[in-house]
């Protein structure tokens, strides 16, 4: 007689299945389907641990006590956590971001939040840069040109008198305090050179006597552009003789102009 299965009785109580039937405590059963207590009580273990070390958010209205507490918790203990970069910055101040790592130490900000921070004040930095360095571009070949108009011929030269003549005043200190007014303010620069005109024959200046700072003497400059036109073993003999394009005679006309400078600014010189 084949076995049927029994209906359960209407009104009989069920037995309900047992938690440890959950496929959820498979991983606390041996192979035999017997309970492994011991993988059971190192799993809470690890659970109480990692409910302990987290830290709760506080509540938009809590104290700020709380807040304190929060962000102690999350928040480096000292300076070394902050890898902080400026990529794209010149000149980067390592004191400058020193100060910064202990302004986020106290502020308690995690390191995420610092770079998040500096990457924007860096991309402004480097804004900033890019647009003065077009600026000082732009300004720089305004002033080439109207220094060009006024001084023709003689810009280079005119250029080194006032270069001379700020060393010879104040040495290099004065020059690199100065001499960028020849790059980016015309009205500066023909200042400056009207300064030099007047100076350079001062019995103050050491060396009054050549009239140019030193640079070279009125026959000198006469007999360097002598040496450029006559004397085949001259650099710049070929370059002055060449019958090409401009390109290939420019570094002499440049320096002819030079010379002519020193010899039209002596005070010898008569129109």
């Amino acid at each position: 007689m084949s076995e049927e299965a029994v209906a359960p009785v209407e009104g009989q109580p069920q037995s309900e299945p047992s938690m440890w039937d959950s496929p959820d405590f498979a991983k606390f059963k041996s192979p035999e389907g017997t309970i492994e207590y011991d993988k059971l009580g190192k799993s809470y273990t690890e659970l109480e641990k990692m409910v302990g070390s987290r830290v709760p958010i506080p509540a938009p209205e809590a104290l700020p006590e709380e807040w304190d507490k929060f962000f102690d918790r999350i928040a480096p203990k000292d300076t070394s956590a902050y890898h902080l970069e400026l990529p794209g910055v010149d000149d980067v101040n390592t004191e400058e971001l020193d100060n910064w790592k202990r302004g986020f130490l106290k502020a308690k900000l995690i390191p995420r939040q610092a770079n998040d921070i500096m990457h924007m004040l860096t991309q402004e930095i480097v804004n900033e840069q890019t647009r003065t360095k077009k600026a000082n571009a732009e300004l720089a070949i305004e002033t080439e040109a109207a220094l060009k108009q006024e001084w023709g011929a003689n810009y280079e030269g005119n250029k080194e008198l006032v270069g001379a003549g700020l060393r010879e005043m104040g040495g290099e200190d004065l020059y690199n305090l100065l001499s960028p007014l020849l790059e980016n303010n015309s009205v500066g620069a023909k200042f400056l050179y009207d300064v030099a005109k007047e100076l350079r024959t001062s019995p103050l200046m050491k060396d009054a006597g050549k009239g140019n700072f030193g640079l070279m003497t009125v026959s000198e400059a006469q007999a360097a552009k002598m040496d450029i036109i006559k004397n085949p073993a001259n650099p710049l003999y070929a370059s002055y003789h060449d019958k090409g394009s401009f390109d290939k005679r420019k570094p002499a006309i440049t320096k002819m102009n030079e010379l002519n400078s020193v010899i039209v600014n002596s005070p010898s010189f008569s129109g």
